[in-house]
Order: C-alpha cells, then sequence, then structure tokens
C-alpha cells in the first residue's frame, strides 16, 4: 500500500461503480483468499511429504547397512563352523539367533516398504528405495522354510514342458562329444 491507503495496483473506482461492487464483492474476496490459504497449506504438506522423504531415505540406507553388516555376521559363523572353529549346539544357536536377527530386519523392512509406498503415490523418489525391494525379497526367500520354498508342483511343471517339448521336436541332442 502506499501512503494514501489504495493500493498501487488498483484503479480509482467508487465503491458504488458496479464493476468495483463485482470485483470487491465478499464472495469473490472470500474464494480468493481460500485460494491462497489452500496454496500456503498444500506446499507446508509437500514440504511436509519432502522432509519425511528425506527421513526414510537416510532409514532406508541405515537399514540396508545394518543388513550387510548381519550378512557379514551370518558368513562369519558359518565359516567358523565349517573351519571346525564352533562346537555344534554354539553353531545351532547363533544360527537361531542370526535367523531372528534377519526376521527382526524384514518386518521392519515391510513397514519402511509401506511408507515408500506412499511416498511414491504422492510423487516422491525414495532413494535406495529399489535396492531395499530386493532385498527385502532376498531375506523373505531366505527366511522361507525349505519344504515351501523347494516346492515340487514348479520343477514336475518344468519337468512336463521339457518332455513337451523334446516330443515335439523342439530340443537339441546332447553328447558329451559335442
Amino acid at each position: 500500500m502506499n501512503y494514501s491507503g489504495k493500493s498501487p495496483r488498483m484503479k480509482e473506482h467508487d465503491p458504488v461503480d458496479a464493476d468495483w461492487g463485482y470485483i470487491m464483492s465478499n464472495v469473490t474476496i472470500r474464494k480468493h483468499l481460500e485460494a491462497y490459504q489452500a496454496t500456503a497449506e498444500q506446499w507446508k504438506k509437500d514440504h511436509e511429504d519432502a522432509m519425511q522423504c528425506y527421513d526414510v531415505q537416510d532409514s532406508v540406507k541405515f537399514g540396508l547397512f545394518i543388513l550387510d553388516v548381519l550378512h557379514q555376521l551370518d558368513e562369519e559363523i558359518r565359516l567358523r563352523c565349517f573351519k571346525g572353529n564352533e562346537p555344534k549346539d554354539a553353531y545351532a544357536k547363533l544360527c537361531n539367533e542370526v535367523e531372528e536377527l534377519y526376521q527382526r530386519w524384514f518386518r521392519t523392512s515391510e513397514v519402511h516398504l509401506e511408507i515408500v509406498a506412499s511416498l511414491v503415490s504422492k510423487g516422491h523418489t525414495v532413494e535406495g528405495a529399489e535396492e531395499l525391494r530386493k532385498a527385502f525379497q532376498t531375506v523373505g526367500k531366505m527366511l522361507t522354510p525349505d519344504d515351501e520354498f523347494f516346492s515340487a508342483a514348479p520343477l514336475v511343471d518344468l519337468r512336463d514342458e521339457a518332455v513337451d517339448a523334446h516330443a515335439r521336436g523342439e530340443t537339441t541332442e546332447w553328447s558329451a562329444n559335442s
């Protein structure tokens, strides 16, 4: 505002003038103000989401670091046992503890992936999310009991497909001399 109390952007109008009455109607001002407020509220929400995105990225990186340390621990325990440096009962106990740590990591990562999905659905990109998804799938497979993971049905299906392909002449004979 200038010192006269009038905005320099507004023309001199008679408040009773029909054009001025239309421009300055309470409904119009309220709608403009609501839009102005919504812009600020949306910006604030977008900012909060972006800050959460940075926090989640940091947490994802930390989770992947923990998984790397857990893999190293698992490998070290197995190497010590295979070299005969650990009694079998101690080895079994350590393996159970490591599996419990993998399970805790898996459950925690599942929650992180849900948060990542929420942020991605809002248009954000979370660095490390794809690596976390892959690691989550790998650990999930590691934790799956062998009798469930190595199901006979898929192997039988593959065998049947191979036999059918051979019967159709779609295979090549192999010999050790070839």
